[in-house]
């Protein structure tokens, strides 16, 4: 889906809809993407570190959960995150996941025209996409959640203030 409009013939038209729904689904792509890989490095490197320990006792203290606040060790926790982080560069590099193209791509096409406009896939875009896609779905969630997420409500008095009005 996403290279159809890298592919696209330069006389083909694309509609707003057209280019909000590969916005959408690029997002939900990414989401997907966020999620698997902070589920999958987090699967791989427990077991690792939980194999390591039945082979090394003493690196429990390190790799192991604390038994008393159920934390996990300093360098486990950061290892798993590193490791995250990594897998995520990568698979945004092999699937060219770009989130400032994308952006980018979807303001031309809601503006009207690309005007002379090249859009092209940077590594920087690609490597900061990779990040947000490492530190996973809890992090987009939270991101979310602090700039899109519940508005205060408006007091009655004031929204029939504006219906009078």
């Amino acid at each position: 889906m996403f290279k159809m409009f890298l592919l696209m013939p330069a006389a083909a038209v694309i509609t707003p809809g057209q280019a909000i729904s590969h916005v959408l689904v690029m997002l939900g792509e990414i989401l997907l993407a966020s999620f698997i890989i902070e589920r999958g490095v987090e699967f791989l490197f427990g077991t690792v570190s939980n194999l390591l320990v039945g082979i090394f006792p003493g690196l429990s203290g390190l790799l192991l959960p604390n038994q008393q606040n159920g934390k996990a060790g300093p360098f486990r926790s950061g290892f798993i995150q590193f490791m995250a982080v990594i897998f995520g560069i990568f698979s945004a590099w092999i699937w060219k996941f770009d989130l400032f193209y994308l952006f980018a791509q979807l303001r031309m096409f809601l503006a009207g025209g690309a005007d002379g406009e090249i859009l092209v896939i940077t590594t920087w875009g690609i490597v900061l996409t990779g990040i947000v896609i490492g530190m996973g779905s809890v992090f987009i969630h939270e991101l979310y959640k602090n700039y899109f997420g519940k508005q205060s409500p408006v007091p009655l008095d004031e929204l029939e203030t504006f219906k009078a009005g």
